[in-house]
């Protein structure tokens, strides 16, 4: 919950995010009341299957997930979510996180 909370405070309501190996969606379905949109995929279509699941539970209007790596080229993000580490659009600036701490 500390890299979450940190993960947030990177983010602002405008930001489109993509997250690779988002996995069964955990993080994006924590992170979403915090972003405009985001698009969350992973190798695996299970993942991207229970991760769909989850977030029609949980109705969550601003996740599209998807089998990576199709959406890559198309995708609007504003900001790129790698494991912990949170990229801007342009790559001007990285932001690593772990363990609540900014690296």
């Amino acid at each position: 919950e500390r890299t979450l909370e940190r993960t947030r405070q990177l983010l602002s309501r405008s930001d489109r995010v993509f997250e690779l190996g988002c996995g069964t969606g955990t993080t994006a379905l924590k992170l979403a009341p915090s972003v405009a949109h985001i698009t969350a995929t992973d190798v695996s279509a299970e993942m991207i299957a229970i991760a769909r699941e989850k977030s029609a539970q949980e109705k969550t209007p601003n996740i599209d997930f998807a089998v990576a790596f199709g959406h890559l080229r198309k995708s609007q993000a504003d900001r790129l979510w790698i494991g912990h580490i949170a990229l801007d659009r342009k790559m001007r600036r990285a932001q690593f996180v772990r363990n609540g701490l900014n690296l």
